[in-house]
């Protein structure tokens, strides 16, 4: 059983014991493989490799956009504790404003897909996501 089974704690929490572990030596941070596509004035796609017993923080994304597990099986929690497993192939649609955390059973590959017209990755990392639902949520009220 894995951590996320274990407890429901906030993403916020979860975050910070991973950091505290790390900051520990109790785990090791570990540096995604991400490749980027762009197709100019119409899509961005961001396809990432999870190794097999990592867990990961998802970004806060301020859009909806498409999510295709291409290959593995994941657990993955929202910010309300809710939990579902991931069977790749799989296909869906990530609402706007969700954070999750995931635990990859066995090594997991993600594609996300998002309508954007702006070609510099940097660019379109802050038009398309917030590091936390606190960031998002004053967006949404313009503080």
């Amino acid at each position: 059983m894995n951590e996320i089974e274990k407890t429901k704690p906030t993403i916020e929490e979860f975050r910070q014991a991973m950091a505290n572990a790390i900051e520990a030596g109790d785990q090791v941070e570990i540096k995604g493989n991400t490749k980027h596509y762009i197709v100019p004035g119409m899509l961005y796609g961001r396809r990432t490799n999870v190794p097999a017993g990592a867990t990961i923080i998802s970004a806060v994304h301020k859009v909806p956009h498409i999510t295709v597990a291409l290959k593995g099986i994941a657990s993955v929690m929202d910010e309300n504790g809710e939990k579902r497993d991931v069977f790749a192939p799989q296909v869906f649609v990530t609402p706007a404003g969700v954070q999750r955390a995931i635990y990859a059973h066995t090594e997991v590959e993600w594609l996300t897909v998002h309508a954007c017209e702006e070609t510099d990755v940097d660019v379109i990392e802050k038009l398309l996501t917030c590091s936390s639902m606190d960031e998002y949520r004053a967006g949404l009220i313009g503080e």
